[in-house]
């Protein structure tokens, strides 16, 4: 059923006592493929305007010509080969979604998040809304529906990104043409008309439907764009019922102003059960006074303390879209992140994208097996916690009222050797981001008693422990060539009974 942009609920009002449901606090461990039609061109990120070359006064996006010169020497200049026939040879022939789904599943997410849209304006589903989209062009298939009943069928809870709004910024350049050389003056494709497709592939679309050229991008969009784009989120919400809603640069617009935000209403509304909000949705940029009425969403970044709010932390093993040849996170970084966000009562989306026929690569089938070894021992550890008194043995700083986004490199570098907590119930888990050499001595934990207490080292079995002089707990933790699962990312340890 299509909702009316007219019969919307008032977000605000709805969202004044939202809780983030115990289902996504819970689960800590979510995937995300981050996959469409730019990773036809393994670039990275930004390949739909890099086509086009450097943005004009622009850095958000395209700083060289990187893109341009390697698009030309592959598929022949914009001018006549532009994202619009990039996104018709994008055939996803090797995309197995209930494969992918089983191998996400295994390495130990408890939800997974498809890509409904990236800037490109290109909908990886039936969209009512958009003919530029998956089932018309490239793929001739339903993305998101494919993905939605992999996930389902697994028991995985289910999310859609979107990122389209700003695409009248994104193709700034896509109806301009070159300045200088052999095709200088003709203008690229981003310029055709719907009447220009007269006997071509694309016959009946409109170009300017995919590129925004009917948009000035050095201002807002107009009420018609702004129109299309909410009801493009309705109608995902309607036909796929999401658990997980992320919208991209909400910080940046507020989409129509209130009818945008009510177009989140209408999704906590549909995911309403028993008088409760049993969905999530998320933003960056996200202000400390607003956090209390959605999940904040912090990309690429580490929290110096514990929030007093479920957040989001996101990030992805090398670009955002596949670049072939990139240089990919190490399993190593991808665990020790997740402990360090699960300790700050943080859930963590890892992007793994995809080629853009659909399959992973070779590297990425490695870093899976790698983390789904180390949940197989350890995951106890991370499912259904919560964070204890202190995150860890580190000095904390406050909760933070922005996000540190982007600032991942810097804080990988300091999480060698550190500790992490996490508890439920009665149990403390104690997590050393190194490989164990002898004693553990875990300052914070200076219990009154070990009476009938037990320690358990995950992957090998109970441990020896003792109180030092200064009554803090120290671990006789074993080698790891003796423990299962750990690969040098982090060794868990088990602490009950400890008071």
């Amino acid at each position: 059923m299509s909702t009316d942009l007219q019969d919307l609920p008032d977000w605000r009002a709805q969202s004044e006592n939202y809780e983030c449901p115990e289902w996504f606090r819970n689960a800590k461990f979510g995937i995300w493929a981050h996959w469409g039609p730019q990773c036809v061109g393994a670039m990275g990120d930004h390949y739909a305007p890099g086509i086009y070359g450097p943005h004009p006064g622009d850095k958000t996006y395209v700083t060289s010509d990187t893109i341009y010169q390697e698009h030309i020497q592959r598929y022949g200049h914009p001018t006549e080969h532009g994202f619009k026939d990039i996104c018709n040879s994008w055939k996803a022939e090797k995309w197995a979604p209930e494969h992918l789904i089983g191998l996400y599943k295994a390495a130990g997410a408890k939800y997974f998040v498809c890509l409904g849209n990236h800037h490109d304006n290109f909908d990886n589903w039936n969209s009512a809304h958009q003919p530029w989209n998956s089932v018309n062009v490239g793929p001739k298939r339903d993305l998101v529906g494919g993905w939605a009943a992999a996930a389902r069928a697994e028991g995985l809870r289910f999310g859609v990104s979107l990122h389209g709004w700003q695409a009248w910024k994104y193709y700034a350049n896509a109806a301009g043409h070159d300045k200088t050389g052999p095709w200088a003056g003709k203008p690229y494709d981003g310029a055709l008309t719907k009447e220009d497709g007269a006997g071509q592939w694309w016959e009946g679309l409109d170009p300017k439907a995919l590129y925004a050229t009917d948009q000035d991008p050095t201002t807002e969009p107009d009420a018609a764009y702004t129109d299309k784009w909410n009801r493009r989120m309705l109608d995902v919400i309607d036909q796929y019922q999401p658990d997980l809603l992320y919208i991209d640069n909400w910080d940046r617009s507020v989409y129509g102003g209130a009818q945008g935000d009510d177009v989140i209403g209408h999704f906590y509304e549909q995911g309403t059960e028993d008088g409760k909000i049993d969905v999530v949705f998320t933003r960056k940029h996200m202000p400390e006074s607003e956090r209390h009425r959605a999940l904040w969403n912090v990309e690429r970044g580490l929290l110096d303390a514990v929030q007093p709010l479920a957040f989001q932390t996101e990030t992805c093993i090398g670009n955002w879209h596949y670049h072939y040849g990139v240089h990919y996170k190490s399993s190593t970084d991808v665990i020790r992140m997740l402990i360090d966000v699960v300790s700050k009562n943080g859930n963590f989306l890892l992007n793994i994208p995809l080629k853009g026929d659909g399959s992973p690569d070779v590297l990425e089938l490695e870093l899976l097996k790698d983390i789904t070894e180390w949940m197989e021992t350890n995951s106890d550890a991370i499912y259904d916690t919560r964070p204890w008194r202190v995150f860890g043995e580190t000095e904390a700083g406050s909760a933070a009222t922005e996000a540190p986004s982007w600032n991942e490199n810097e804080k990988l570098t300091e999480l060698q050797g550190q500790i992490r907590y996490t508890s439920k119930g009665d149990t403390l888990y104690a997590f050393l981001l190194a490989t164990p050499t002898g004693e553990v001595t875990l300052p914070s934990v200076q219990p009154t008693s070990v009476d009938g207490a037990s320690v358990e080292q995950l992957g090998h079995g109970p441990i020896p422990f003792h109180l030092d002089s200064n009554g803090r707990l120290v671990l006789e933790a074993v080698s790891a060539t003796t423990v299962r699962g750990t690969n040098g990312a982090a060794t868990v340890f088990r602490l009950s009974g400890i008071s």
